[in-house]
């Protein structure tokens, strides 16, 4: 007999856990370099999302254009249809991560593990791949353009 999964919880409070344990610092490190979100902002955005993905009336879709999310533990995160156009997602954890229909439009994507990921659809137009682990992603029918490729297994 499997395990059982345990429950998910709030996806702002597993966000926030997540995004803690991947900044590889002390809390008081500081916010982010670049375009600045600070943990609470973009645990709220992936919660409108999530609820704009139900069809819900109070929930927005995502928009993380130029926004740095270097290290981040995204890991399951849902984020199909999101906007990351430009972001910066260098070595950035997306295992299994929904990224369907996203646009990810000249993301940097460099020693970011999409191990499982699902990238159907998406839009990778001008994205950097280079040293990306892709194994077991699932690349159907995506738009990759000018995309420059290096990535490995």
């Amino acid at each position: 007999m499997g395990q059982k999964r345990r429950g998910r919880g709030n996806i702002a409070s597993r966000f926030t856990l997540l995004f803690n344990n991947s900044r590889n610092s002390s809390p008081d490190a500081g916010p982010l370099k670049g375009n600045e979100m600070n943990q609470q902002d973009l645990a709220k955005i992936l919660e409108l999302h999530a609820l704009w993905l139900q069809g819900n009336k109070d929930g927005e879709k995502a928009n993380l254009q130029k926004v740095n999310l270097q290290k981040a533990n995204l890991r399951e995160a849902n984020l199909r249809k999101a906007d990351l156009h430009r972001a910066d997602l260098r070595d950035a954890d997306l295992r299994n991560a929904d990224l369907r229909e996203a646009n990810l439009r000249e993301v940097d994507l460099w020693n970011t593990i999409l191990y499982g990921a699902d990238l159907r659809k998406a839009d990778l137009r001008g994205a950097r791949l280079w040293g990306c682990l892709l194994h077991g992603a699932t690349l159907w029918d995506p738009r990759i353009q000018d995309t420059e490729k290096e990535v490995s297994n």
